[in-house]
């Protein structure tokens, strides 16, 4: 399993789409559509993501969320050879995903870039938009204790072809 994280308009969505499309790496069978915020795709798989979201607002049992979020992983083990996902709740969730054995992609930014984009794409308050990032950015250190990780920095433009060596050298390992 590969784990693309970040905290969010940093990058993952290009990462993601890459494994998916030039690297043949599942990132899911069903997306999130694209918007104008991210013309491209998010490539988020839907099943992770809605499960992500509902045991982050408590709308169901823990455990129960849980154990789904085990049969997605155990279903992806056998279905496909090679296999990621993406979604920005991971880093909130931390506790859940450190048990799974898994191979990290990071992807940052610089922190003014993040804020402003959150607060052009989603509506959100500098405030609102500094908080997520520091949770965001607590959540990834705490899952990567101990694991190593690819880390690309995306402050500058990077293009595909770069990007695309980059993940197939990390992916050869």
């Amino acid at each position: 399993m590969i784990i693309v994280l970040g905290p969010g308009r940093c990058g993952t969505s290009t990462v993601a789409r890459l494994l998916h499309n030039n690297l043949k790496v599942s990132m899911g069978k069903r997306f999130r559509k694209p918007d104008t915020s991210n013309p491209q795709g998010f490539f988020e798989d839907l099943d992770f993501r809605d499960l992500n979201h509902t045991l982050l607002n408590g709308e169901s049992q823990h455990f129960s969320l849980e154990e789904q979020i085990d049969r997605l992983v155990i279903s992806s083990n056998e279905h496909e050879r090679l296999w990621g996902v993406k979604d920005p709740r991971i880093c909130h969730l931390w506790q859940i995903y450190q048990k799974y054995s898994a191979r990290y992609i990071i992807c940052t930014r610089r922190p003014q870039f993040i804020v402003k984009s959150m607060i052009t794409n989603y509506g959100w308050s500098e405030e609102e938009s500094k908080q997520l990032l520091l949770t965001r950015l607590n959540g990834i250190d705490k899952l990567l204790e101990g694991r190593d990780a690819l880390r690309i920095d995306f402050s500058n433009k990077r293009e595909d072809s770069e990007l695309t060596n980059l993940l197939q050298n990390f992916l050869g390992d």
